[in-house]
């Protein structure tokens, strides 16, 4: 074989320079890595591939040593170099026999000054980790084997045929669905095409190409998830799971749910339904938060960009993202309060929303208050949220968002100046907060609920109109609440009024027998919101994730009943003051199921009993249903609208489009 009867054919691509390929050779021999040698028989054209391991180069041979002795031939001089295959080069390096020497321990070649390669490759093939399976499925038969090299574009599979099972069984012809796993965990899992396989019926060589560029990790949205360029621009750095090479990409655009990333087409490693751990997002050269992603979209061109979804990240590194994607859209959103109580409250009094007869309620408590304002907004915590409007150093816009059940936030405090786009920022602010987290769920999100006065105009007409649109209480409801007060001093002849009534624990039969009465009546969200569903009986889940923030939040169930019937279901919030400044979530609720049995005098021996537990001087009642008072000819204090929102696709893409409405 020689140069003139075997010309090197000029593919389209750059020219291969020695200086690139002593580099890459160095590197392989630091990596302990091989090149693909492939020989062919000068007599009966049979060929073979061995795998060579670099030595130190010196610039101008390429010396290695056989990886695997035992499949050496003897008779080396009976064969002619094919080719050299150089990873991560995409190309396959000819050389003429004249600069090549095969011995049986090493092979070595007379590197040229330049030389084109003899067959070009659009995307490099990097050598699989030894760590990977394979598994091929086509029609319930499964095959396994070892990853040998891998791209986006095709991967290398050496399978092999186990007992009771047979090459013919295999048919390339037809689509197989891949399976690649590490140390039991699925890293992908989607179809594939058979562009070529062969072998024997032991041990099969298979070479697939993935079918899809696009797989979708979340259900589709209407409205699309907002994504901003930051800059200067991230950067994720990640070990891949496929090839163990260690891999830094730029980021083209963030989002709270996840992020485009940039490769060089000739070196892309990035495949659709590709699951990578322990992704970190750099800002400016230092860690940032740290995730587990999915590749969900590739498109390639002059450069691939690929799409990736976040999977699985902590509750902490969350809120840092979206308080990173937030200042993207605008540099005066917050996802904190200012540290400073006195501009907070300032704030609450220049808006009015401490107004005389609720500052005076607080300020008997002004302790306390502050407290739970340390708490829940200066210290880290999974209980709640904060988001500001600021301009220099003055807020404009506030709403914070509370846990106040297993899976149910509460959105309260929102005020704004007369700057109407400061509230609604907000508003946008936490609503993508809930829509973002939900879908992740790290906090537990199922349920947002926002409590009002109902000639409070702005949540009427914003939060009350989309309900009537929608109009499906499984996804949006309203219940009305009726507001009392009892102070304890007034209940001294409470036990006078018992008669056959008693006020004793709940069980979980009552909870049942509450669930068929609201959804009777109501049809709404408030029963799974508020946990009163037999299935949540006991759930203690709140109370302790309150107590590792340093407050309190225990909740109690009664069962007021007549003789053994039902007639009254009693919820106590005895938590720390201050966490809601109108004090509803340390309100007593009262749901009444016969409102003909529960006379105004029933009502009142119910609240003493109530009183009588919490031990306040005055307690707040939230009495449901509101109609109740009406029937009897009774006002109450005050009404409030219990507005809940239940987070699924369908009724979150909805929220955001009518949100759209008011503010972009």
């Amino acid at each position: 074989m020689d140069a003139e009867t075997n010309p090197v054919v000029d593919y389209p691509g750059p020219v291969v320079q020695r200086a690139q390929i002593v580099n890459r050779l160095n590197k392989l021999h630091f990596r302990s890595e091989p090149v693909l040698v492939v020989l062919r028989h000068k007599q009966h054209a049979f060929t073979l591939h061995l795998k060579a391991v670099p030595e130190i180069c010196d610039g101008t041979v390429l010396r290695a040593r056989w990886v695997d002795a035992e499949d050496i031939p003897n008779n080396l001089h009976q064969f002619d170099l094919v080719k050299i295959v150089i990873p991560d080069i995409a190309a396959a390096l000819k050389l003429t026999s004249e600069t090549v020497w095969l011995e049986p321990d090493v092979l070595q070649v007379e590197i040229p000054i330049r030389l084109r390669p003899i067959a070009s490759r659009a995307v490099c093939r990097h050598p699989g980790s030894p760590a990977i399976t394979t598994r091929l499925t086509q029609h319930s038969i499964c095959f396994e084997g070892r990853l040998v090299d891998y791209s986006p574009r095709g991967m290398k599979l050496a399978v092999q045929v186990a007992e009771r099972q047979s090459f013919y069984m295999f048919a390339p012809n037809r689509e197989v669905s891949l399976n690649l796993e590490r140390n039991g965990k699925t890293l992908f899992a989607g179809p594939v095409t058979v562009v070529r396989s062969e072998g024997d019926p032991d041990r099969l060589t298979v070479v697939v190409a993935p079918l899809e560029d696009c797989t979708p990790r979340y259900q589709p949205k209407e409205e699309r998830t907002r994504r901003y360029a930051i800059s200067p621009a991230p950067d994720i750095s990640f070990t891949h799971p496929l090839t163990d090479e260690r891999t830094t990409l730029p980021v083209l655009t963030l989002a709270a749910l996840g992020l485009s990333v940039q490769e060089d087409p000739e070196r892309a490693q990035l495949l659709p339904g590709l699951v990578i751990e322990n992704i970190t997002l750099n800002v400016c050269g230092s860690h940032f938060v740290t995730f587990t992603g999915q590749v969900v979209s590739r498109r390639a061109g002059d450069e691939v960009v690929c799409g990736i979804a976040i999977l699985d990240i902590s509750v902490d590194d969350h809120h840092q993202l979206i308080g990173l994607v937030h200042r993207a859209e605008d540099d005066h959103a917050y996802l904190r309060l200012n540290k400073d109580p006195d501009k907070f409250f300032e704030f609450l009094f220049e808006t009015g929303f401490l107004y005389p007869e609720k500052y005076k309620m607080l300020h008997q408590n002004r302790d306390a208050l502050l407290d739970a304002y340390h708490k829940l907004y200066l210290n880290p915590n999974h209980i709640a949220r904060c988001f500001v409007y600021l301009e220099n150093n003055s807020i404009y816009g506030h709403v914070s968002a509370l846990k106040i059940y297993r899976n149910t936030w509460l959105n309260h405090h929102h005020a704004a100046l007369s700057n109407r786009k400061a509230g609604f920022k907000v508003l946008r602010q936490i609503s993508e907060f809930h829509t973002k987290s939900f879908m992740l769920n790290p906090l537990h999100m199922r349920y947002v609920v926002g409590i009002w006065r109902p000639n409070n105009d702005f949540p009427a007409k914003f939060f009350g109109r989309f309900k009537t649109t929608l109009d499906n209480p499984q996804l949006c409801s309203i219940d009305t609440f009726s507001y009392l007060t009892v102070n304890l001093a007034e209940c001294t002849d409470a036990d006078d009024r018992r008669g056959p009534w008693e006020l004793t624990r709940a069980t979980r039969q009552d909870l049942r027998e509450f669930e068929g009465y609201y959804q009777q009546r109501s049809g709404g969200l408030l029963t799974k919101a508020f946990d009163l569903t037999p299935e949540n009986f006991e759930d203690r889940s709140i109370s302790e994730e309150y107590a590792a923030t340093g407050l309190k939040r225990e909740r109690y169930l009664y069962a007021v009943r007549y003789g053994l019937d039902l007639k009254a279901l009693v919820e106590i919030q005895d938590t720390n003051l201050g966490l809601n400044l109108s004090e509803l979530t340390s309100a007593v609720y009262i749901y009444v199921l016969d409102e003909e049995m529960v006379t105004p005098k029933i009502l009142d021996y119910i609240k003493c009993m109530v009183a009588g537990k919490t031990q306040r001087e005055s307690t707040t009642i939230m009495l449901y249903p509101h109609t109740y008072l009406e029937r009897y000819l009774l006002e109450a204090e005050k009404d409030y609208n219990v507005w809940i929102l239940n987070l699924n696709v369908e009724a979150t893409d909805a929220y955001l489009k009518h949100l759209s409405r008011y503010c972009r």
